[in-house]
């Protein structure tokens, strides 16, 4: 039996069938955690983030830093401003919530800065590919902002968009802003349970699974 469900403001359409959970799948040749020991192992002698003062540049607002981050220029950019930002810490493994506070933290800094000086930069977005089979090209942690002049790349583009386009659908959103996709779309998951809150913060497993079967989305207001 196949169930299928459909964002109409995203257009993100995916197909539920309860035998593919059954399928046969080859664990990996070497286990995970094993593979992480290893590969921290290897890179940390050699590795050009945590030796970020001599193998690393910096960009036009030069290089920013906090007790357990600091940050450098993406010689390989995709737009006029983006930069990376990193813990001193090398394993991922090790990694501690204040070590990641204050990468996240640098990030939004650097982003306020860019916007305060090129004001046209308005659209950020903060990305994180993490290890090789991530797609990352160095071990070390390390994330990327970037600010767009005229839209948020990609996916993100397309939340925004579904987001205006419910905006402008629902006349009490509009004169009351009593509700908006966002809220809508975690109401829903709310109602298939779906959902773990914290803080003001909301953990919910995507009924549209867009990348893959370990999504999870977080959501919460963001007071500018």
């Amino acid at each position: 039996e196949l169930h299928f469900v459909i964002n109409k403001y995203s257009f993100e359409h995916t197909v539920y069938n309860a035998l593919r959970g059954r399928r046969p799948i080859q664990p990996p040749e070497v286990p995970f955690e094993l593979y992480l020991n290893e590969t921290m192992e290897k890179t940390s002698k050699s590795c050009d983030l945590c030796n970020y003062q001599n193998m690393t540049a910096i960009d036009s607002l030069g290089r920013m830093e906090n007790q357990y981050a600091y940050s450098a220029a993406n010689a390989f950019k995709f737009d006029q401003w983006h930069s990376m930002f990193m813990p001193r810490q090398h394993d991922i493994t090790k990694l501690t919530f204040e070590e990641m506070k204050d990468v996240f933290t640098l990030a939004w800094k650097w982003c306020q800065a860019v916007h305060k000086q090129s004001p046209s930069h308005r659209f950020p977005t903060i990305l994180w590919d993490s290890l090789p089979h991530g797609g990352a090209s160095q071990v070390h942690p390390h994330i990327h902002a970037t600010l767009h002049s005229d839209h948020y790349y990609g996916q993100f583009e397309s939340i925004r968009f579904a987001s205006e386009r419910y905006y402008r659908n629902h006349e009490n959103v509009k004169e009351h802003r009593q509700k908006n996709y966002f809220r809508a779309i975690q109401d829903i998951h709310m109602a298939f349970n779906l959902t773990v809150s914290f803080n003001g913060i909301t953990v919910l497993v995507p009924i549209n699974v867009v990348l893959n079967d370990n999504e999870l989305l977080l959501m919460f207001q963001l007071d500018l």
